[in-house]
């Protein structure tokens, strides 16, 4: 690890790199001095290579103008469009999954598109009134936020319900919707249905889900019994608290069911399929992932609801540019979610479907 990293772990890169936004927002159309590195180092309390090195990466993004011998100084011409906040929970995480980085991904290439700035946004404050006090100091016009879980259980309600209350104009994705902040949630709703009609024509009637992430026990928990109704299915719900404990709390749950179908969160994917194997029903027992999966079922026979990563990133850039032009409006639209087939030469009984 390099001193900008070691520097970066503490904040004090982001501190410069927040203290440089906040000089161009104010400048507005006008070339302001930034501060030397030398100056930012004493300000922040970092060395002086790092600092440099924070102004060097600003300039080769377009956001300073470097002068040789004279200074560094502000480029209006970029934030003559609106600027945008990007991040998935507070940013530092170690590793993001495949939802993550196919969202960010396609988010970025819609942006890039689009007359606006994006900000790599990082909020390192580790409390509440941390987090939103960077944010505000920001004055972004638009924030995008993919909020895991993790960040809500240590955060609660607090952090959503403070962001509401102060009317950011801030965008979640995937996490269930908040009132009085804008969000892209999820429906199951076209996927469940193409499930239903795939099971009654395979006739399987017992129909079981376990699920380890609780925003989509949550989307499931609301509308299954609609599409598995008693009279067709037997078809029961049930939910996994702690990740690492999913096999044995299947095995509590399924007791020595033989379910003809078992729906299961895509991060469980793999351990599921050695559950069915260890009791002889990976042939007979259909295996649905609510999500595609990465290298962990490229060898496991299942079919998944799809995530649409392209729809997601267009909603999410209409969602930002609406906010920077009314950000007292508050939307929550869905992205349907559809069926896909995967690897299903593995099951004796079973034609590939689309």
């Amino acid at each position: 690890m390099d001193d900008l990293e070691k520097q970066g772990t503490n904040g004090s890169v982001l501190s410069i790199r927040h203290h440089i936004y906040n000089i161009i927002r104010k400048g507005g159309k006008s070339s302001v001095k930034i501060p030397s590195s030398y100056e930012l180092a004493k300000m922040f309390g970092t060395t002086r290579r790092v600092a440099q090195r924070e102004l060097e990466r600003l300039i080769f993004s377009g956001v300073l103008i470097g002068k040789p011998r004279i200074g560094t100084f502000t480029n209006p011409k970029p934030l003559e469009h609106p600027l945008f906040g990007v991040t998935v929970g507070n940013g530092d995480h170690f590793i993001w999954g495949e939802f993550e980085l196919m969202v960010l991904s396609e988010l970025y290439r819609e942006l890039a598109q689009r007359p606006c700035v994006v900000h790599d946004l990082r909020v390192v404050g580790k409390t509440c009134g941390a987090c939103i006090n960077e944010l505000v100091s920001l004055d972004l016009d638009g924030i995008f936020w993919i909020g895991p879980i993790d960040w809500a259980e240590n955060h609660g309600e607090e952090f959503y319900a403070e962001l509401a209350r102060r009317k950011l104009p801030f965008v979640t994705c995937a996490i269930p919707h908040r009132p009085g902040l804008s969000g892209i949630d999820f429906s199951y709703r076209n996927a469940l249905a193409e499930l239903a009609e795939l099971f009654a024509a395979e006739k399987r009637g017992t129909i079981r889900a376990f699920l380890a992430m609780p925003f989509v026990y949550e989307a499931f928990r609301s509308v299954c019994r609609e599409y598995f109704p008693a009279g067709n299915f037997d078809f029961s719900l049930g939910s996994c608290i702690r990740n690492n404990q999913f096999s044995s709390e299947l095995a509590s749950f399924l007791k020595s069911e033989k379910p003809d179908a078992l729906l299961v969160s895509s991060g469980n994917l793999k351990e599921a399929a050695e559950f069915l194997q260890s009791r002889s029903l990976a042939d007979s027992c259909r295996l649905v992932s609510l999500g595609p999966t990465m290298e962990a079922g490229k060898d496991i026979p299942y079919l998944f609801c799809d995530n649409p990563y392209r729809e997601t990133a267009v909603l999410a850039a209409d969602l930002l540019f609406a906010l920077q032009k009314d950000p007292g409006q508050v939307l929550q639209p869905f992205v349907e979610k559809r069926l896909c087939a995967h690897a299903l030469n593995g099951f004796r009984n079973a034609e590939p479907t689309t």
